[in-house]
């Protein structure tokens, strides 16, 4: 699972939905794994399958399969988590910057599809 600002997208990157989610309550399970993607990148596994055994024996069969299934987050996944839970303010900066040049590129696009496009009658 991953996460980004919103909902799961498939790179196992996850920071936080809110500044309050940061420190979730521990029976709450998007709360734990928001904490096992902010650990340290080399104690991901070990603590992912600690987090599915404990849910194991709470008896949540489904949410410790869903758990045990999750990979170790890529190096730029899991620093792009650290920017965000350490650096907000430089993580809304480069995501504010890159949603700009995104919607830059596609106005530029639009103009150049406009431009070539025969004319209707």
């Amino acid at each position: 699972m991953t996460r980004a600002v919103g909902r799961a997208i498939d790179y196992n990157c996850r920071p936080a939905m809110s500044p309050s989610a940061r420190r979730p309550p521990s029976d709450d399970l998007e709360g734990r794994l928001d904490q096992l993607f902010a650990l340290p990148l080399d104690r991901f596994v070990q603590e992912r399958n600690a987090l599915a055994a404990a849910l194991r024996k709470e008896g949540r069969d489904g949410d410790a399969s869903r758990v045990k299934a999750l990979t170790r987050p890529t190096l730029p996944a899991w620093a792009l988590n650290q920017v965000y839970w350490h650096a907000r303010r430089e993580y809304d900066r480069l995501t504010q910057a890159l949603f700009q040049m995104l919607t830059d590129r596609r106005q530029a696009e639009l103009r150049r599809e406009l431009s070539i496009r025969p004319a209707q009658v």
